[in-house]
């Protein structure tokens, strides 16, 4: 399964690309287009409040869905801001936590 995001004409455009190859396609309903471009006219806001906050080391096991690795060191908001605005890597990060020996989700 694959999430892209766009405008609405945008996406119309592709789920019809697909329907006429036979690629089953639909819309995911969603207020906002996190984790991509389409977030940029809140990003100063976003990173004014990112660079409030105290960030920590995880002390539990947390993977970065920015890139599917574990997560050593604490996020930033940098870390954050960069989240909001990139794909996330969903697949990577279930293969690292399968890799890590966890059998439950």
């Amino acid at each position: 399964h694959y999430v892209v995001s766009g405008t609405a004409p945008e996406m119309e455009r592709l789920v019809q690309m697909a329907h006429q190859q036979n690629i089953k396609s639909d819309f995911l309903l969603v207020l906002h287009a996190f984790n991509s471009s389409l977030m940029q006219p809140i990003i100063e806001e976003f990173t004014q409040f990112a660079h409030e906050i105290s960030y920590f080391k995880p002390q539990i096991n947390f993977v970065s869905s920015l890139n599917g690795n574990m997560m050593i060191e604490a996020p930033t908001a940098q870390y954050w801001i960069d989240h909001l605005l990139h794909t996330i890597q969903f697949e990577s990060g279930i293969n690292t936590i399968i890799r890590e020996g966890c059998t439950v989700f």
